[in-house]
């Protein structure tokens, strides 16, 4: 007999077959990831709190959260930090609410001054935002020819220039590469 699902609040990083569960259960981007709340938490000291529910080894709910600590604005949670297009996975929007709701309690609780959400697509009524910020996205089924055409004269200049200078572009998926990428982003952010 399955109960009610209960809402829990965990960081990823304690549960060792978290990215697992990612793909098992579906819709996920990479910010959903371990490696990614590792990221925030190791860069910035980012507390993970993220709102969850599993059933039967799968997420069902997901809604990420960073708690941030500033000396300019206070504590406040953000789902998530530096991750423009990170919605929460939540397939049925009715429990959406009941996951905002109890995200508002955490908060509270917490003693969060406010809450942040970088993708409010997934609410029915979106609230107003405070700040709006623009979304860049790159048509990638274009031919190379295409999508280099419909960039601005000085975007085009630019690509030409770190071609001319010896830019290389590397796609590989390996371990070694993603520490790589991991030291790089720390030392940049620091």
């Amino acid at each position: 007999m399955n109960g009610p699902m209960k809402l829990r609040i965990v960081n990823p990083a304690k549960i060792p077959d978290w990215d697992a569960m990612l793909l098992r259960s579906g819709t996920h981007s990479f910010f959903h990831s371990i490696s990614w709340a590792r990221v925030l938490e190791g860069s910035y000291h980012y507390r993970p709190i993220y709102f969850v529910v599993f059933k039967e080894g799968h997420r069902r709910r997901l809604m990420p959260f960073m708690e941030v600590r500033s000396l300019l604005t206070g504590r406040r949670g953000v789902s998530l930090p530096f991750t423009d297009q990170c919605g929460p996975f939540i397939p049925d929007r009715d429990m959406l609410y009941e996951s905002v709701q109890e995200s508002l309690r955490c908060g509270e609780a917490a003693g969060w001054r406010y809450i942040e959400w970088w993708d409010a697509v997934h609410f029915k009524e979106p609230p107003s935002p405070s700040e709006t910020y623009y979304v860049h996205d790159l048509n990638l089924e274009m031919s190379e020819s295409e999508l280099l055409s419909s960039f601005r004269d000085n975007n085009r200049r630019n690509i030409h220039k770190a071609v001319k200078d010896g830019l290389r572009i590397t796609i590989d998926p390996s371990l070694d590469s993603i520490v790589s990428f991991y030291r790089l982003n720390c030392l940049t952010r620091k």
